[in-house]
């Protein structure tokens, strides 16, 4: 039964993110931006100063940072191996120029 319930799950996670040629659509680039930038999946999180969150104030490494983060980042990780995408394309997911964010949103009020 939970193989059954994983398939249905990737089956329907496929259906919402991919185009029938099996590439991420739009809204699925957009979606899989904004995860990468709040699950902290595109690198090293660095608080105000630029010190890693992975070690304390006095040095030393921080296990509960690490699960902090390592949770947060599952999130994301998960979404990606069931859409089985290709990692270099999730990484690259270039960031909507502002005007085109503009545009994208004048386009989207119009058709209300």
């Amino acid at each position: 039964m939970r193989l059954l319930n994983h398939y249905r799950r990737v089956r329907a996670l496929r259906r919402l993110f991919l185009n029938p040629a099996g590439k991420l659509n739009d809204d699925a680039k957009i979606v899989l931006e904004w995860l990468r930038e709040e699950t902290n999946a595109k690198g090293r999180r660095l608080n105000a100063v630029g010190d890693s969150f992975l070690f304390g104030r006095d040095g030393r490494f921080d296990a509960a940072a690490v699960a902090y983060v390592a949770g947060e980042r599952r999130v994301f990780d998960l979404l990606v191996a069931a859409l089985a995408v290709d990692e270099t394309e999730v990484f690259n997911l270039a960031a909507l120029e502002e005007e085109k964010r503009e545009q994208v949103l004048y386009d989207d009020l119009t058709k209300i």
